[in-house]
């Protein structure tokens, strides 16, 4: 079964995962509802969108590149349709990054207070019950989803500027060799992805702050959960990078896959095996940040208000003490 919070701050990574998979088992209902009604269409979403995509924004690219060379039997009327496509493309990736900005805010939220109520509650929590909490917090998350998407901002930013003083610099003092302007590049890059990897991070765990803690959203929740991390980086760095190299191998496994078995030629299996990998990954990264949130409250010994969690919240589960 999984722990008491207070016996939670000496979970490492794989302590996580190993307590995330223990609610799985023991509260099959409430999360199998969350995997039907909000993991599955989020996934589907996401591996049409990898099916699909990802190619024709190759292809794309590939009919400018032969435009743009001068190949032949690349006329202006084959540009043309190249341009309908990439506007087409446009509006569909728009309508994609909402739908799954939306569908992602209210999968963490509800995962986050499910686990709440897990940790804290001692029960199972009905479906009913969570969803009407999280239609209650969801704006709390948006605002804090903004402020990160402007640290992100930020740091694509500040990245483009310092490859664009490179690129000057070397040109300016006619650098002839590569080497210096590689290994500068390269130390940009990978200050670049460090960054973005811990900005991640603090997304996640402030996600999780902005539902369950009182007036700790927006800028306040980005602050708290980077207190709250302080002692647990590994951890969350952990948890975050396996988080993202699964989604990245998945993704090139999905698009460049040798997929020749016989089995997964002549039956659905493929398509089930897609699924059913995406979903658990899916459910998977939200579960394991709402953990590391109990994690680094008791690693830091801050006292969680049951009372407000479970009580003033308009779900309403009973606990014996406000202060138990």
């Amino acid at each position: 079964m999984y722990r008491k919070t207070e016996k939670l701050e000496h979970l490492g990574a794989f302590g996580i995962v190993g307590d995330s998979f223990a609610i799985l088992r023991h509260c099959p209902k409430p999360f199998g509802a969350i995997t039907v009604t909000l993991v599955l269409p989020l996934s589907l979403a996401a591996l049409l969108h990898t099916l699909i995509s990802l190619p024709l924004s190759l292809q794309i690219l590939s009919d400018e590149l032969n435009f743009l060379t001068g190949d032949d039997g690349y006329d202006a009327r084959a540009l043309r349709e190249a341009h309908r496509q990439l506007t087409l493309f446009l509006v569909m990736e728009t309508v994609y990054a909402v739908f799954v900005y939306a569908l992602s805010l209210l999968l963490m939220a509800t995962v986050a207070y499910a686990v709440a109520c897990v940790y804290i509650g001692k029960q199972e929590p009905s479906f009913a019950r969570v969803m009407k909490v999280v239609s209650a917090l969801w704006k709390r998350m948006l605002v804090t989803s903004f402020w990160v998407l402007g640290f992100v901002f930020l740091n694509i930013l500040a990245f483009a500027i310092a490859v664009c003083l490179l690129i000057w610099g070397f040109n300016h003092f006619n650098t002839s060799s590569a080497g210096p302007f590689n290994a500068a590049l390269i130390v940009t890059c990978v200050v670049f992805v460090r960054v973005w990897v811990n900005i991640v991070v603090l997304w996640r765990l402030a996600s999780v702050v902005s539902v369950l803690e009182e007036r700790a959203y927006g800028l306040e929740g980005v602050k708290k959960s980077h207190r709250l991390v302080n002692g647990k980086d590994l951890t969350a760095l952990s948890l975050t990078l396996l988080y993202l190299l699964v989604k990245g191998w998945f993704t090139y496994v999905v698009v460049c896959g040798n997929w020749d078995l016989v089995f997964l030629e002549e039956s659905s299996a493929y398509g089930t095996i897609l699924v059913t990998v995406e979903c658990a990954v899916n459910l998977m990264g939200p579960l394991t940040q709402s953990v590391l949130y109990f994690v680094c409250k008791a690693y830091h010994d801050e006292r969680i208000d049951k009372w407000r969690v479970l009580n003033e919240l308009p779900v309403k589960v009973p606990i014996s003490s406000p202060r138990n």
